[in-house]
């Protein structure tokens, strides 16, 4: 079963925050959410956009399932980011829990996410898209889009709380779970 998990953390407010009367007073606790889907390499979905060369990648639900989202491939920095490359290491496909949470501003404490490489970004909504920004305010190609990707995914990134014209600061983790799908398959028939 796909697992989406909602969660209030608390604690990650910055101290020169608290008794203070701006904006960030209001906002709720901070949101962790996690998605865990199979990410499986698919040579067909490669493609070279200018001189960005982009890998590709089918999106499953763990039960084998696509997952309805506009993400097919990845530059270097993707891949990077998510630790495709050391997280397959030889393999097919690797079952990962992706982990967002939402923040106050991009000042916060980094969230410790033990095992995992933690990202900051940010998430824009312009209309009914939600884009990927890094934390330097370069655009990435990951976007979202409400009423054509999958609720559970718009959900995992907060796109459907932000308004339009909305930012949000994330910081956002992957991390392998063991074993991949096809690893208990063919254990079960060894």
């Amino acid at each position: 079963m796909a697992v989406l998990e909602d969660e209030l953390v608390a604690g990650l407010k910055r101290a020169s925050h608290i008794g203070s009367n701006d904006a960030s007073q209001s906002f709720p606790q901070s949101l962790r959410r996690s998605l865990t889907v199979l990410f499986r390499r698919d040579e067909s979905k490669d493609r070279q956009e200018g001189r960005i060369v982009q890998h590709g990648y089918q999106i499953l639900w763990p039960e084998g399932q696509a997952v309805v989202v506009g993400l097919e491939a990845f530059c270097r920095y993707g891949v990077r980011w998510l630790g495709l490359n050391r997280h397959l290491a030889g393999r097919e496909e690797r079952l990962m829990k992706l982990t967002c949470v939402d923040l106050q501003g991009r000042d916060d404490e980094l969230t410790p996410m033990p095992g995992c490489r933690t990202r900051r970004v940010t998430l824009r909504r312009n209309g009914s898209v939600g884009r990927i920004h890094f934390i330097d305010g370069t655009a990435s190609a990951v976007v979202f889009i409400l009423g054509k990707d999958e609720p559970r995914v718009v959900d995992w990134i907060g796109l459907s709380e932000l308004a339009d014209g909305e930012v949000r600061w994330k910081d956002v983790a992957a991390r392998p779970l063991e074993p991949s799908p096809s690893e208990v398959e063919l254990a079960r028939l060894s």
